[in-house]
């Protein structure tokens, strides 16, 4: 006899405390980064302002240094915000993939116990009847295999 179940990835993350974890990292994580490119803006505005006072009374290779330097620190932000971009996005896929590689623990413990043939993202199923649905079973267990790795 084949027993199919599924289970809702995005429930469980948003009401695990394995994704919430992962929420509150990432949230932490992008504040600090927006912060620190907060920081460099104001920076730089700070000396586009300086430079917009002075220039009509700068010579004009004191102007042009200071344009250089202009443009050398906003391309710098640039290239920050860029690599923060890119730094989040390793920090998601990596985060995601412990929870995923947990969550297949789970799933697989749970499945071998109950009789489960197969269990499927819900995200694939176009109709299930609620009664295979092992959401609820999964979310306290990633929730305390997450209790766990910490």
């Amino acid at each position: 006899e084949i027993k199919i179940g599924v289970v809702d990835f995005q429930r469980i993350y948003s009401s695990s405390d394995g994704g919430k974890k992962i929420e509150a990292e990432m949230s932490c994580q992008l504040k600090a980064m927006r912060n620190d490119l907060q920081k460099q803006k104001d920076e730089l505005d700070e000396l586009a302002s300086r430079y917009e006072r002075e220039s009509a009374i700068m010579d004009k290779g004191v102007r042009e240094e200071k344009q250089r330097e202009l443009r050398i620190k906003s391309n710098d932000l640039q290239t920050e915000n860029k690599r923060y971009e890119g730094k989040m996005q390793d920090l998601q896929r990596s985060l995601m993939s412990q929870l995923r590689r947990e969550l297949g623990r789970v799933i697989d413990k749970v499945a071998k116990e109950q009789g489960y043939t197969i269990v499927l993202d819900s995200q694939v199923v176009y109709y299930r009847i609620d009664a295979i649905d092992l959401t609820d079973q999964i979310i306290p267990l990633i929730t305390a295999a997450f209790v766990r790795v910490d």
